[in-house]
């Protein structure tokens, strides 16, 4: 198992690998991160923001692609 935002490049062309995007409504992210970090919800809220924003910068600079593109995943679930 390999999990790490660009996993579904790396591997796009193996016939082995199995690609799944995790996803949730950013009130549900919020909730989930304020919860877990004992953080107001504001500072969550920031938080879920700022990572969303590195992760998807991250695969855009490397490979030029939409971290959420549905169309690199065999299974997208929304948690």
């Amino acid at each position: 198992v390999l999990v790490g935002r660009g996993a579904q490049v790396c591997l796009e062309s193996r016939k082995d690998a199995w690609h799944v995007l995790c996803t949730a409504p950013r009130d549900a992210l919020v909730a989930r991160v304020a919860a877990r970090e004992s953080l107001g919800l504001e500072e969550a809220a920031k938080r879920v923001d700022s990572e969303n924003k590195r992760r998807s910068q991250f695969v855009k600079r490397q490979w030029n692609r939409d971290w959420l593109d549905a169309s690199q995943y065999h299974l997208c679930v929304n948690t």
